[in-house]
């Protein structure tokens, strides 16, 4: 009987955890887990909140909302008066912290930051970096190429259907910010200071959207050893 040669099992990428800190320090053991005390779950969307934390923030929103509409005659004054002092008194911090942030904007343009552009030397169009997403992820998907004017009549509409549901009905699909967006190339401009210039060494889109994308994958983090068992062959 032959055997067929078993290929290697795909290595499925690690998920780097948090360093240990440098230098004298005391690491305190603990049995306690990030995110035990949550409630996972999907009702209408997915869920993952704090169950006591949750509780408390949605029955003390509800609570001072029941209460403000039931005595909306004894809350008028207190709201008008709180909106008063507000504007009276604290009008100068509003218009001191606009200043600042004016300010702290102009002083970064100025500096050399201002000419500093975020991005590597790999340029891609949107059509391949859905066709790379599709390759992590392992589905298959149909990619069209829409005109920018029927793709600006499909974000309006679909903004609109959000404005009138009052935000229910959430626009995930296309938006016109979206369309503007790709209607410009989003690439470094020749001589703008890159990431080397920081001292930044960035790496590959290859190499890190398999860490971040492996989730969406149909068998999710068991994908590759469902690809390892099917080179396995009866003998």
């Amino acid at each position: 009987m032959n055997e067929d040669k078993q290929e290697p099992p795909v290595e499925e990428p690690e998920v780097e955890a948090i360093p240990e800190p440098e230098g004298d320090t005391e690491i305190i053991e603990t049995d306690f887990d990030i995110g035990q005390d949550n409630f996972s779950g999907a009702v209408s969307m997915d869920l993952d909140i704090h169950k006591i934390v949750f509780s408390i923030s949605a029955v003390g929103i509800m609570l001072f909302t029941f209460l403000t509409l039931a005595f909306q005659n004894d809350a008028e004054p207190l709201f008008v008066g709180l909106r008063d002092w507000l504007t009276g008194n604290l009008d100068w911090f509003f218009l001191l912290s606009g200043n600042i942030f004016v300010l702290v904007c102009f002083g970064l343009i100025l500096s050399p930051l201002g000419k500093v552009r975020l991005g590597g030397p790999d340029a891609a169009s949107f059509r391949d970096l859905m066709k790379q997403m599709l390759a992590v992820i392992q589905r298959r998907r149909l990619i069209i190429n829409i005109p920018f004017v029927l793709a600006s009549i499909m974000g309006a509409g679909f903004d609109l259907m959000s404005s009138m549901t009052g935000g229910l009905v959430a626009n995930r699909i296309l938006t016109r910010d979206q369309v503007k967006s790709l209607r410009q190339d989003n690439v470094v401009s020749e001589g703008a200071k890159t990431f080397a210039d920081l001292g930044i060494k960035p790496v590959t889109m290859d190499s890190m959207l398999p860490e971040y994308l492996w989730p969406y994958r149909p068998s999710g983090q068991y994908a590759a050893i469902k690809d390892s068992a099917k080179n396995l062959r009866k003998v």
